[in-house]
């Protein structure tokens, strides 16, 4: 891999998030099934998903400690 990509993935991945998510073997089908039926990647189908939920800006955001 050249210089010039190990350093694009690297600023990729700084400015990325990574999270995880365990449904049930079951559950897990499901999502993947409907994103397929969708023509979604399970990613895009998860993201689309939560993005209608959560609120609009990050000012909207109930804080928690």
């Amino acid at each position: 891999m050249s210089e010039a990509k190990r350093q694009a993935n690297a600023a990729y991945q700084k400015r990325q998030d990574a999270l995880t998510i365990r449904p049930s073997k079951e559950e897990g089908a499901r999502i993947r099934a409907a994103a397929a039926a969708a023509g979604l990647s399970v990613q895009r189908y998860i993201l689309d998903i939560l993005r209608q939920h959560l609120p609009e800006g990050p000012e909207n955001v109930e804080k928690r400690e």
